[in-house]
């Protein structure tokens, strides 16, 4: 008789700023479940990234109150030409800084979404047996009211020391746009809203640099 063995995971919450200018409630956190064979070490850092992305949304809900736009509005908008809209949004995207703003309400619907149980429950996947993502990978998914945030991590690009937080927040926000309904051509990011600002993110939102090629971030992408 074959053994059956069951993947399990474990429930993390990672608290969710409460940003401001927002109509609809908010939760206070939101829960993931991870899978048990990612170690202690990457779980924390899975749980990094997150936070990362939730401090981004946050600073970008906190500067609009202001008045201004967040650096990864402004880094986006400098770069973003192509797709600028995910595939449930009708109506015509007048400029890139009202396609991010399009972004940031769709992030928001998910949050919403995975923190009051409308969606499935997120889960961190491993892959497995299966071959691993570059980095983190997000399932394509067209509706943010509905969508979960599950995306499967590459466990060895997790524990690789060389490779800073800022690379995989971008990665991490690249996967989630997947999931909101952003596309891409296979393989082809530049220029694309969905690989910009995700690479943005990595260069924590500076501007690119003449003889850093676009490669030596987007290998981490998809």
């Amino acid at each position: 008789m074959k053994a059956f063995i069951s993947q399990s995971f474990r429930r993390t919450t990672v608290t969710l700023p409460q940003a401001p200018g927002i109509e609809d409630p908010l939760p206070t956190h939101l829960t993931f479940f991870v899978d048990s064979r990612f170690t202690t070490a990457q779980r924390s850092r899975i749980q990094r990234l997150i936070s990362g992305i939730f401090a981004q949304w946050n600073e970008y809900y906190a500067d609009r109150d202001n008045g201004v736009d967040s650096p990864l509005k402004q880094c986006t908008a400098r770069y973003a030409r192509f797709n600028l809209a995910p595939v449930w949004f009708e109506d015509k995207i007048a400029n890139v800084n009202v396609a991010f703003d399009v972004m940031m309400e769709g992030l928001t619907r998910m949050f919403i979404a995975n923190g009051f149980g409308r969606a499935a429950r997120a889960q961190i996947m491993h892959p497995g047996s299966s071959t691993p993502p570059k980095a983190i990978r997000g399932v394509n998914a067209s509706n943010p009211d509905q969508n979960s945030l599950s995306v499967t991590i590459n466990p060895n690009t997790l524990g690789r020391t060389d490779i800073v937080d800022a690379t995989l927040r971008g990665s991490l926000l690249h996967a989630w746009m997947h999931r909101e309904g952003y596309r891409h051509p296979v393989g082809r990011y530049t220029s694309f809203m969905i690989g910009e600002a995700a690479m943005c993110l990595m260069r924590n939102n500076s501007n690119k640099q003449a003889g850093v090629p676009d490669s030596r971030f987007t290998q981490f992408l998809d």
